[in-house]
């Protein structure tokens, strides 16, 4: 299973709202190429940033992709945080 991202626009950044592969999905390159997907309708659009709130388990997958962590935000359930990350479409290929 492959779930689309949900994204939210915000004048000159977009906040990435989901992003998931079911497990199953995982490690066959689909992340990649959904991804790759979006920046390229981002950069359609002329968006120059692109902030993701990740998962942990997420993060290693959005720093292969340029990402980087800019904070760490406080999550559910109490001392679980998420990383928040920024990618600048500016020079993404």
């Amino acid at each position: 299973m492959v779930w689309l991202p949900d994204l939210l626009i915000i004048p000159e950044d977009l906040t990435s709202r989901t992003f998931w592969l079911a497990p199953s999905a995982m490690g066959k390159g689909l992340g990649r190429k959904m991804f790759q997907f979006i920046i390229n309708h981002l950069k359609s659009v002329e968006a120059i940033k692109l902030v993701i709130v990740s998962d942990p388990n997420a993060e290693g997958f959005y720093q292969k992709m340029g990402a980087t962590r800019v904070k760490l935000v406080n999550s559910k359930p109490e001392g679980r945080v998420l990383p928040v990350m920024n990618l600048s479409l500016l020079f993404c290929k």
